[in-house]
């Protein structure tokens, strides 16, 4: 689920049935990007799996983990047995970094950062960020995390989170301002890797602080 206000949405990925096509095949797909990579390190694997995850977890499923979808769980509470697909996203972001996997969900299953890294492949130039924008960028990164938090404490402004793009797979239900920034930020990834997960994303760096790590 993503806020809108204060109702909720449920996502493609919690709506499917655990007996359709689409679902076999989003538990297959992540269960892939969870188990494979960890005895498997070929490029073309890797193209493949990030490939998957753009087109059956982001475009096909909506399968992702979001701020809105953890608010939303930690407000209501979670039905494993109804909530398959995020519970084993949620194992891999919050479980497999405690077993040495940090990032595991950002770098092999998350359908965004796939899309940017194929997107990226596209054009072999890549801009230098020199050492000193690059740090200003991470504390940029923190600093606008740390604001968001202090929003949602405050408890103003929770409507920052239907910016997030990940709703952006679901695009009928994105609006123009999410469609909009995904394609910035997409073609940004022409020239910069991976830009939103790295400069940008809330969700990414809950992880990063989860696991103690930069």
């Amino acid at each position: 689920m993503y806020s809108q206000g204060i109702e909720t949405v449920e996502t493609p990925a919690e709506s499917a049935s655990i007996f359709s096509l689409k679902f076999v095949c989003t538990v297959l797909v992540i269960l892939v990007g969870a188990i494979v990579p960890i005895f498997v390190r070929s490029p073309r694997y890797r193209m493949a799996q990030l490939l998957l995850n753009v087109v059956v977890l982001g475009f096909w499923s909506g399968s992702f983990i979001s701020y809105s979808l953890l608010v939303n769980y930690i407000s209501n509470g979670l039905n494993v047995w109804a909530a398959v697909i995020p519970v084993l996203l949620l194992i891999i972001a919050f479980v497999f970094p405690l077993f040495g996997k940090k990032s595991h969900y950002c770098n092999w299953v998350c359908p965004l950062g796939s899309l940017q890294e194929v997107v990226g492949k596209s054009v072999k130039y890549k801009f230098y960020i020199r050492p000193r924008y690059l740090k200003f960028l991470n504390y940029f990164r923190d600093g606008l995390w740390a604001l968001l938090m202090l929003l949602m404490w405050a408890g103003v402004c929770f409507e920052w989170m239907d910016y997030e793009l990940f709703t952006a797979f679901i695009f009928q239900q994105a609006s123009t301002a999410v469609l909009v920034l995904a394609i910035v930020f997409l073609l940004l990834s022409c020239v910069v890797v991976r830009p939103y997960c790295r400069f940008v994303c809330p969700t990414g760096t809950l992880f990063r602080i989860s696991q103690n790590t930069k």
